[in-house]
């Protein structure tokens, strides 16, 4: 059931079904800078104005360098932790696009060279080509959700559920594993599904119910 109200001025984002489905640990803040990058590819392709809260520049051999405002991915004014905003760019370097061909084997993480000055409430970072490709790879499918309403969630679970049944008219079915995977958690809750779904699946679902 839908019990929240939409918000006014609130942009559609398309995600690549490859990245909505990847399996990767992440945490909320890791989440909502990964969604500010799915936008602003989608703005930057598109040839339109980015929102200000992130933008890009490209140089000749199509590196791109963002440059986010701190600020939009903190949960309200209340919200300083800075450390853990470092700590989320940091889980991001560690994620890779690992790629094995007859000829080569080629491993690229998802961004790299960040630059966070102390006091500007800026952060500035780089994607490499193969890395933009991937999350604009639409051939496999994707998935459409209101960008302004997913920041609002709290719970990184939230999003991801959320990202997979946006504008979905039918029945979506995973397995416990299936998600565990996904959200790369396989270790936690072994023979215990019962506090996987108390602790994961229901808190996102309330979430759910209220925002979206």
């Amino acid at each position: 059931k839908t019990k929240g109200k939409p918000l006014k001025d609130n942009k559609n984002v398309i995600q690549s079904y490859l990245l909505t489905v990847a399996k990767f640990q992440s945490n909320i803040y890791a989440k909502r800078i990964l969604l500010h990058i799915v936008k602003a590819n989608q703005d930057y392709l598109k040839g339109e104005k980015l929102n200000g809260a992130i933008n890009v520049s490209e140089d000749i051999f199509k590196q791109r360098e963002y440059t986010l405002d701190i600020k939009s991915v903190l949960s309200g004014d209340e919200d300083k932790n800075y450390a853990r905003i470092i700590n989320a760019f940091h889980l991001l370097q560690d994620k890779f696009i690992r790629l094995d061909t007859d000829k080569f084997h080629v491993s690229v993480p998802f961004i790299g060279n960040l630059l966070i000055e102390k006091g500007s409430g800026v952060a500035k970072f780089q994607m490499s080509e193969m890395i933009y490709k991937a999350f604009t790879d639409y051939t496999k499918g994707f998935r459409k959700f209101e960008f302004q309403l997913t920041m609002s969630f709290n719970s990184v679970y939230s999003i991801r559920l959320y990202e997979l049944m946006s504008g979905q008219k039918n029945p979506l079915t995973y397995t416990i594993d299936n998600l565990k995977e996904m959200f790369c958690i396989a270790d936690k809750y072994i023979n215990k599904p019962t506090n996987f779904i108390k602790r994961v699946i229901e808190p996102a679902q309330k979430e759910l119910d209220e925002k979206s």
